[in-house]
């Protein structure tokens, strides 16, 4: 589905109509309270790449949960099997659980960001949180598939599937000159 906008409204899973079963891929932005709310109300399922701080976690209790607290503890061995952790995510429509899935990225690959973003914090003069050094060194997914059907590794390369997507629409916004 696609939908045209006057170009001064962002992405957002708001706007569409989710069916149940169905599974839904989409970028860190999306990984906010109000549209994993719009897909937990459908029983839509939902693979959503996930930073350290755009989504309040909570535990069994509804106690928060520290994302970069767990990701410190995680191997940084890219070749280790993805680690996860059982959370609740609060939404408009209620409260859900869901599951994050991480996997360390290639140490050079890591650095690589890690030293982008040294850059760009000292080009805009801002201070960089330490917890996003530490998160720039892993792919974070959140999801609801089920753990019975659905492996760690499993989601992470569904979610690899996204790129193929964001691919073809940045050729198709280039070919008709879309912002």
């Amino acid at each position: 589905d696609v939908q045209l906008t006057d170009g001064k409204q962002g992405e957002s899973l708001t706007r569409w109509q989710f069916q149940p079963d169905e599974i839904c891929l989409a970028d860190r932005y999306s990984g906010v309270p109000r549209s994993l709310g719009v897909l937990l109300g459908a029983a839509a399922f939902f693979v959503i790449r996930l930073g350290w701080q755009n989504l309040p976690l909570q535990d069994r209790q509804g106690r928060a949960f520290s994302l970069p607290q767990w990701l410190a503890v995680q191997s940084s061995d890219p070749a280790a099997s993805p680690a996860q952790v059982a959370v609740w995510v609060h939404t408009p429509q209620g409260r859900f659980p869901v599951r994050v899935i991480a996997r360390a990225i290639p140490p050079q690959k890591a650095e690589k960001i890690r030293h982008r973003l040294r850059a760009e914090a000292k080009r805009k003069k801002t201070r960089l949180d330490e917890r996003t050094l530490l998160a720039a060194g892993f792919v974070m997914v959140v999801s609801n598939l089920p753990e019975l059907t659905w492996s760690a590794g499993q989601i992470l390369t569904l979610y690899r599937f996204r790129w193929q997507i964001e691919l073809v629409f940045k050729r198709l916004k280039s070919l008709l000159n879309f912002d």
